[in-house]
């Protein structure tokens, strides 16, 4: 399901896209067909086909610094995460740094027909415990690459303190909240802090985007796109936003934890209240950040609700 963009597509012609495809094909003539990638809501995405590739040219508007992270992310994960093939990127170009992968014809999760329910289960859980199989020291934001620019105390419960600080303080969440359900917020956060995570020697890479549509199905297979809010973290996020978006696909739990198990991944108790409480920090960090975009919000404030009013029935 697709919501308002926060920043505005950035409109190139065959040329100036042809431009970017030479830099890693040299011999490119010209650009057979291209289109604007819908999906995503800071970064422009561009489908190009030359001759008989069909390629994805990425354009980092957001934060150019983010290009050489998803670089660097690539990286390490190539060959064990399913990942599109990053086939070139450059950081430095200006105005604005690019990369180009592999296309991946498939369809996003949300698109996947209820027949496919358990295989989609299962390879999203198997995705997930391929991501967090990547083990960190030390827990943080990424700086240059992946290197940690802004650690997380050990100990600390870095998911509930940024959640608790916008919404005590952000500019803008309490005022599109409403005073009452910032208050309910507020308050149910603290009666539950048990369940959102702690650092501890748990750290491990962490996607933080991972929902529909960051998530191809081919084939029988997930591909898993869009490495930039990525961090060294606690993957309980990951299943909360995937959770966050339970009704837009189908989604077996039991099979989703069973594919996460089977490949190493280990889930918490009640992992199920901890992944909705965590997600309170997507929820704070959308709503506070400019511009206005209603339709988000209205989802965001819904799934804030649906998680204190129902709260008793996941157990």
């Amino acid at each position: 399901m697709e919501v308002e963009r926060s920043i505005q597509n950035i409109h190139l012609d065959p040329n100036e896209l042809l431009y970017l495809v030479r830099k890693a094909f040299p011999t490119c003539r010209q650009i057979d067909d291209y289109k604007i990638l819908s999906g995503g809501a800071l970064n422009t995405t561009y489908k190009v086909r030359i001759e008989n590739n069909e390629l994805a040219i990425r354009l980092y508007s957001r934060d150019k610094a983010l290009c050489k992270m998803e670089k660097d992310i690539h990286s390490l994960i190539d060959g064990k995460v399913s990942t599109p093939n990053l086939i070139y990127a450059d950081e430095t170009y200006q105005p604005y740094p690019y990369a180009i992968f592999q296309f991946i014809d498939g369809v996003h999760i949300s698109e996947v027909s209820e027949k496919h329910q358990e295989s989609l289960s299962y390879e999203l859980g198997k995705s997930l415990a391929s991501i967090h199989a990547f083990k960190f020291q030390n827990a943080g934001l990424f700086g240059e690459g992946i290197k940690i620019a802004h650690p997380f105390a050990e100990g600390s419960s870095p998911y509930f303190e940024e959640a608790y600080s916008v919404l005590s303080n952000g500019e803008y969440a309490r005022r599109r909240l409403g005073d009452k359900l910032s208050d309910d917020m507020l308050s149910f956060m603290q009666d539950n802090l048990d369940f959102f995570p702690k650092v501890e020697k748990n750290i491990c890479l962490t996607h933080s985007d991972f929902k529909p549509v960051n998530l191809l199905y081919s084939a029988g297979k997930i591909f898993v796109l869009d490495w930039e809010f990525a961090h060294a973290g606690i993957g309980i996020l990951d299943f909360a936003i995937l959770l966050r978006h339970r009704n837009q696909f189908p989604l077996n739990l039991d099979i989703l934890t069973k594919g996460y198990a089977d490949f190493g991944g280990n889930l918490p108790k009640e992992w199920m209240r901890c992944a909705l409480i965590t997600d309170f920090v997507n929820i704070m960090q959308m709503i506070d950040a400019p511009p206005e975009r209603p339709q988000l919000f209205r989802q965001l404030k819904n799934a804030a609700k649906t998680t204190i009013d129902q709260w008793d029935s996941f157990r």
